[in-house]
């Protein structure tokens, strides 16, 4: 291996570490929802353009510079895909939390939403299908979640629901994506 081959080695390298830095502040303060994905359609053929033009400008200024943003217009897609993917968890983490039961043919989703203190359930009998039906308020108790409705009141403690049919019953729930 050549001088020469590290050189531009440390040089694609410190492309990429500027790229990340930068691409994962923009991301970190714009905190994306899953909505905002759309946005990737645009931002992804920009940022190859923008450096296809800061490559064309290079040509005619300091031609040793060009191929470095040619690779960067292909490498910089595949980051900001990857951060802006990473960006919206954060987000939904951040935002909800979700865990779900099955009781014979019907899956049961409750989610809690963190900043409003508010819950809701779903219910699927079929894929791609869910409908609500209980809606609330919970509030953070020792180890879990009190969720109260306007006739009922249920409590999650260690991944368990408590009173959803009877009194004393507990069904395991599972975490599901938030």
């Amino acid at each position: 291996m050549s001088k020469n081959f590290f050189r531009h080695l440390i040089i694609v390298i410190i492309f990429l570490i500027v790229d990340y830095v930068l691409i994962w502040f923009w991301v970190k303060s714009m905190n994306p929802e899953p909505s905002g994905s759309i946005a990737l359609l645009f931002l992804l053929p920009f940022t190859v353009i923008l450096n296809l033009i800061i490559a064309l400008i290079l040509y005619i200024k300091k031609k040793k510079y060009v191929l470095y943003f040619i690779m960067n217009a292909l490498i910089s897609p595949f980051l900001m895909s990857y951060l802006f993917k990473q960006g919206i968890s954060r987000s939904l983490d951040n935002t909800y939390q979700e865990w779900s039961f099955r009781i014979a043919d019907t899956t049961f989703n409750i989610t809690r939403e963190k900043q409003d203190k508010y819950f809701s359930m779903t219910y699927s009998n079929t894929e791609g299908m869910s409908v609500g039906f209980l809606n609330g308020n919970y509030k953070s108790v020792k180890d879990g979640y009190l969720l109260t409705t306007d006739s009922n009141q249920y409590i999650i403690k260690n991944d368990f629901l408590f009173g959803f049919r009877k009194k004393g019953d507990s069904i395991k729930l599972t975490k599901t994506l938030f």
